[in-house]
């Protein structure tokens, strides 16, 4: 979680994201995350940002596939 507020607006953003083991040679990545804003001039916008990644690591054979979307009102402010 995150929070950054500015004068009349702010951006704030939850999630949650991890990484799981599945047998030996296989690991599932995946996060989720929302964000709220509300800009100085009063405008809201909210929108998810979700992925995941599934990564096979043999001894002759490696491969990942996986997918991620950010909906357009999505806002990651808190570092600018």
């Amino acid at each position: 979680m995150t929070d950054r507020e500015f004068m009349d607006g702010y951006n704030r953003i939850g999630g949650l994201d991890g990484q799981f083991r599945i047998g030996r040679t296989n690991r599932l990545i995946m996060y989720a995350v929302q964000s709220r804003t509300r800009a100085e001039v009063g405008v809201e916008r909210s929108g998810p940002a979700y992925g995941w990644l599934l990564r096979h690591s043999g001894r002759n054979l490696s491969y990942s596939f996986g997918t991620a979307s950010t909906d357009p009102d999505f806002r990651a402010l808190s570092g600018s």
